[in-house]
């Protein structure tokens, strides 16, 4: 499956469309980011933020984060929130509130569901340090971060299986 085809994929799903199209009617302009590869295993994760910029303003706001592994899809209001969506069991959404509601809990839950939260949150860190050393111009150190980042997704791409 290629780039398109995820770019066609997030345009059929009912929720997601239907939440593009509403926020476009709003005095607002949808802003797609640049598809991410990430190679995992023998699958690749794509990921793609959604941003909304209102005609007032200059800097466009992420409101969504949309991830797809081989068959599935799923999307959340952060990157760590499409990761629980995705690997975790919980339930994609645009809005923070209902993705903290349906994020597992990790204090009631079982030591495997403590290990997945774990590594949910060691993914969206090794991301966000990649995207500032990326900023910082530090390509070096930003590749040994993407390099974490790609072993955490296959740990945790290897759980599904």
């Amino acid at each position: 499956m290629g780039p398109l085809q995820i770019e066609a994929r997030i345009d059929q799903n009912a929720q997601l469309s239907g939440q593009l199209t509403l926020w476009n009617q709003q005095g607002s302009r949808v802003r797609r980011g640049a598809l991410l590869v990430i190679p995992c295993g023998r699958a690749l994760l794509y990921a793609e933020p959604i941003y909304l910029q209102a005609e007032r303003s200059p800097m466009p706001e992420l409101r969504v984060v949309v991830l797809a592994l081989q068959d599935r899809l799923a999307y959340g209001p952060t990157f760590e929130a499409a990761l629980t969506a995705l690997f975790g069991g919980g339930v994609s959404s645009v809005s923070p509130t209902e993705a903290a509601r349906a994020a597992p809990a990790s204090a009631a839950a079982p030591q495997p569901a403590a290990d997945l939260n774990s590594l949910i949150a060691e993914a969206a860190k090794d991301l966000a340090d990649y995207q500032r050393l990326t900023a910082e111009g530090k390509l070096g150190e930003a590749g040994q971060k993407l390099e974490e980042l790609k072993r955490t997704i296959d740990k945790l791409n290897s759980r599904q299986k």
